[in-house]
């Protein structure tokens, strides 16, 4: 019975987390923000946002995800010592940044300025810090 009772309460505090993630884009709001994606290193778990429009059909899914695996290559390759990758294309703009606690890749619209990036960046990690506990798991008795 208690693990049934653990596990209820282990569920719906996940269900509140996914409720939330509707909205993650509307709470951070920055207007060139279009989808991004946080891995926290010490817990070894991500969150990510919904991904909208012109990220809708599977083309465009598969051409988002081919140049994020293209800035994750970057930043991971061997020869490379980097940490911020920010790269721009005919359509969007991707920042990578590799971080010791974190892992962060943001797709923004095409023309934002780099003081939007910045200030986003902040609300992002903000948000993050903030919601925490809501987003992740940070304690479990046994997984």
């Amino acid at each position: 019975l208690y693990l049934e009772i653990k596990k209820i309460e282990f569920n719906q505090s996940n269900i509140s987390a996914l409720d939330r993630d509707r909205t993650l884009l509307d709470d951070i709001a920055c207007n060139d923000l279009r989808y991004f994606a946080y891995k926290s290193r010490g817990l070894s778990q991500y969150i990510s946002t919904k991904l909208v429009q012109p990220y809708k059909s599977d083309d465009q899914r598969i051409r988002l995800f081919e140049l994020i695996r293209f800035i994750y290559g970057r930043l991971h390759h061997s020869n490379h010592h980097l940490k911020i990758v920010y790269a721009t294309t005919e359509h969007e703009a991707l920042l990578g940044w590799l971080a010791p606690g974190f892992e962060l890749h943001i797709v923004f619209s095409p023309l934002v300025t780099m003081e939007a990036v910045i200030s986003c960046i902040d609300r992002i990690l903000s948000y993050i810090k903030h919601e925490e506990s809501q987003l992740f798991i940070m304690k479990c008795e046994c997984f």
